[in-house]
């Protein structure tokens, strides 16, 4: 699933969407159809509830395979994504402090200046 940048997108979802009731199952589905693609929806409706059995312990191991993957998508569709990620997020009204360090992560990760550097400047006293 995370050998794809579809797979790895539908993952970074239902991992961003585990941690919410499955009352807004629905709502996120439909997000995810309207942003992403149909097939992305269906995927994240199969996979949402074995992603919500394996609970918080490999979710960072899903991120760190999952980012050089999603670097490879184009820039149009990495500003999709990300635009699909903050629409999930504020679809319970609340934002918390894992959807915010998930979602600060994947974008900053994928923005344009990712693996940039900043010239370091010493300075003496």
């Amino acid at each position: 699933m995370l050998r794809t940048p579809g797979g790895a997108r539908v993952a970074m979802y239902g991992i961003l969407l585990a941690g919410t009731h499955s009352q807004h199952d629905a709502a996120a589905v439909q997000i995810v159809a309207t942003g992403d693609s149909d097939s992305a929806a269906a995927r994240l409706r199969a996979t949402l509830p074995e992603l919500r059995r394996v609970g918080t312990r490999l979710r960072l191991p899903c991120h760190d395979l999952a980012l050089p993957v999603l670097r490879s998508m184009s820039e149009d569709q990495k500003k999709d994504f990300l635009d699909v990620l903050d629409q999930l997020v504020r679809l319970d009204g609340r934002i918390t402090l894992r959807e915010y360090l998930s979602t600060s992560l994947l974008r900053k990760h994928l923005s344009p200046r990712a693996g940039a550097r900043d010239s370091v400047r010493h300075r003496t006293y």
